[in-house]
């Protein structure tokens, strides 16, 4: 495996974690505050909705008290008039559109004792009892007639046990064609709590039913109103008003959807991938409870965060992409210089010294510039080292061709010697001290070949050092490139850590924003339903569930705060893993400069063991001056024997052993020479495979 590909894997690996963890912990935080901010937001919908049911409710019933109390007070005061009263419910009638009819219904004999004389009378039974119900005709006219036994119907006998006010269960009733929805409520007129009759007013629902029809929430969301009983009272779809709640909610939460309309409960269900959520709604002092529900498709809700989860996840896609891009330029550009030097490395093992380092990377001012310029100042070095080997092999191999030429005319001359010692008569003492100094001048020839080559196996020795040197700087190299991809992958993480600390400040930056506007608007929904609350008095308990709201969003605020404190904690964290990884870089470059020392300790061997190889080198010119020297005196000496023969013809026969002598002395004087020039030939030989 590549250093690049190394470097790609591990370094983009461990982004690609650590940004993948990151973003899923984002992306699922931001769904949950999204899907929970969608599910409030439907809370807080249904609540109005339903405060909205319930003030219009809590209209007829006010006006209904107040007709009550108002009745209650002309009979403690013993002044009853029943076309007073008419009129009173008339009036009342006329100021509030939205109310169908108006109505108030005596026990026998209870309003003024005077049954009898209004007997078969306008808006009284057959007996008198006073019983009248004004409504709106088809003319928009107020029309009014007595109420016929009014004791068989729910919407007294009910009022009438319980003596308190009631909500009766809504009705459809058909109006100009048109199906519409009809309410009743009843509030008891009692004179020290005995029951004497009631005062009921008819709610026209069109209203709350086209409030209803038009409510919407995202897409396909709808409002509906149950009834205390599990009756819809308003949908969209007029089809099923006045239906059962089972026509639209499945069976396996029709039960618990019963339960919380009956008991005033909240309510917040998922079926079948639809949310339920309801609302209840008091109605005045009665005990019936009411419910606004909506209904909206999952999907829907979670729709705004799943678009931006498409979209989180798509940046993160082309953020690594780029990250991939930059990791692979740094790679590139740490590796392309290494492979230029291993590169020429490999030519130097092969013996060619002619192949450069690119220019580009001498030129570079970190530490992968000081690398190539140590390895090319070591190229150089060793490069010049071996032109002087080569210059000394060559001049080694001159000196052995004019030794073994010398050797070959002393040869010859011996021979010649031997053709002419029977002439040799006189200086034949002369002659074997001569042969003597030649034996001697030999001998120092020996001796000085084989200084020749001792010092040419510590010239082999010296060279085998500088091997063993530049083995070792290659192996510091080595550890160079390890430390440099530490301090990268180092580096690398610190640039993560940072890169996900903006991206924590930007989720805190987001945040602040929400609980800004939150508080905001919790401040001034606040005091304005406080402020509403006091002026209303008894009316103003709308406003008071307004308040409670509030107080929830407040709730909400101080939930968004503790993400905040867990968010900055989180940051804080990350910055101390920065400051480590940049206590671990001053450590790895440290260890970098002490790699670096090392090489410079290997190059100054190298630069040692190669002065010694030039002394050596000159030792061996010195040596085979010597030899040629001694060959030269040799000559002479052979010169004078030669006239001292001519002269010695008495003593011919010695002169002739010792002429054997010498003709053997020379031939190993010239195999030494053969010797010497073979290893002279052999040196050039292996010094020539170099390209300089």
């Amino acid at each position: 495996m590549t250093l690049r590909t190394r470097m790609l894997i591990s370094i983009l690996g461990t982004v690609l974690l650590l940004f993948g963890t990151v973003s899923t912990y984002t992306i699922f935080n931001f769904w949950q505050m999204t899907k929970a901010t969608s599910m409030d937001l439907m809370e807080i919908e249904t609540e109005k909705l339903s405060l909205e049911v319930q003030n219009e409710v809590e209209a007829a019933l006010d006006s209904a008290r107040a007709l009550a109390n108002a009745l209650e007070g002309m009979k403690n005061h013993d002044d009853m008039n029943r076309e007073q009263v008419n009129t009173m419910l008339q009036t009342v009638l006329e100021h509030n559109a939205n109310f169908s009819g108006i109505w108030t219904i005596w026990e026998p004999n209870s309003f003024d004792g005077k049954d009898s004389e209004y007997a078969g009378a306008e808006y009284h039974d057959h007996t008198g009892r006073y019983t009248p119900y004004f409504y709106w005709d088809e003319q928009n006219r107020i029309i009014g007639e007595p109420t016929s036994d009014p004791d068989s119907h729910d919407f007294y006998s009910i009022p009438k046990q319980k003596e308190t006010e009631v909500v009766l269960e809504p009705y459809l009733y058909e109006v100009q064609g048109e199906q519409v929805m009809f309410l009743s409520v009843v509030v008891p007129v009692k004179q020290n709590d005995t029951f004497l009759g009631v005062v009921g007013i008819d709610l026209s629902l069109d209203y709350i039913q086209e409030r209803v029809s038009s409510f919407t929430f995202y897409d396909t969301g709808f409002a509906i109103l149950i009834s205390n009983e599990g009756q819809i009272v308003s949908h969209p779809n007029t089809e099923y008003m006045g239906t059962e709640l089972s026509e639209i909610i499945p069976n396996a939460i029709l039960d618990e959807v019963q339960t919380s309309v009956q008991s005033g409960q909240d309510l917040e269900l998922v079926m079948n991938g639809i949310i339920y959520d309801a609302e209840p709604v008091t109605l005045g002092y009665t005990d019936e409870r009411w419910s606004a529900m909506i209904i909206v498709p999952e999907s829907e809700v979670v729709k705004e965060a799943r678009d931006i989860l498409i979209t989180v996840i798509a940046a993160t896609v082309i953020g690594l992409f780029i990250i991939a891009g930059v990791i692979l330029w740094i790679a590139v550009s740490i590796t392309k210089p290494i492979k230029a030097t291993v590169y020429t490395g490999n030519k130097i093992a092969d013996g060619d010294f002619t192949e450069d380092i690119d220019g580009r990377y001498l030129k570079r001012k970190d530490e992968i510039g000081e690398i190539t310029r140590s390895f090319d100042i070591m190229k150089r070095n060793l490069s010049g080292m071996i032109r002087n080997v080569t210059s000394s092999a060559e001049q080694a191999s001159a000196a052995s061709e004019e030794l073994a030429t010398s050797a070959t005319e002393t040869s010859e001359s011996s021979n010649q010697i031997s053709v002419t010692i029977n002439e040799i008569a006189d200086g034949a003492s002369k002659q074997s001290e001569y042969t003597k100094t030649i034996l001697e001048m030999m001998q120092n020839t020996v001796e000085d070949v084989n200084k020749g080559e001792e010092a040419s196996l510590k010239v082999l020795d010296i060279a085998k050092k500088s091997s063993e040197s530049a083995h070792q700087g290659d192996i510091i190299a080595q550890e160079s490139v390890k430390q440099l991809e530490e301090v990268n992958d180092q580096v690398q993480e610190t640039a993560n850590a940072v890169k996900s600390l903006g991206h924590r400040s930007e989720e805190i930056g987001d945040i602040i924003t929400v609980i800004s506007e939150l508080a905001e608007q919790t401040n001034l929904l606040a005091l304005n339903a406080a402020i509403e609350a006091a002026r209303a008095g008894e009316h103003g308990k709308g406003f008071a569930v307004v308040a409670d709201e509030v107080r929830k969003l407040a709730e909400q605020s101080a939930h968004s705060a503790t993400q905040i404190r867990t968010l900055i904690e989180g940051i804080q964290s990350e910055t101390n893993q920065i400051v480590l990884k940049m206590e671990e870089n001053l450590s790895s470059v440290q260890s970098q400069m002490n790699v670096i020392s090392k090489v410079g300790t290997s190059l100054k061997d190298i630069v040692s063991y190669t002065k010694g190889t030039e002394d050596m080198s000159n030792d061996t010119k010195e040596v085979l001056a010597n030899v040629l020297y001694n060959s030269q005196k040799v000559l002479a000496s052979i010169e004078e024997i030669s006239a001292i023969i001519e002269q010695s013809a008495a003593s011919s026969e010695e002169v002739a052993a010792s002429s054997e002598q010498q003709s053997a002395t020379v031939e190993e004087i010239t195999a030494s020479a053969a010797t010497l020039a073979k290893m002279a030939e052999e040196l050039t030989e292996e010094v020539s495979k170099f390209k300089l």
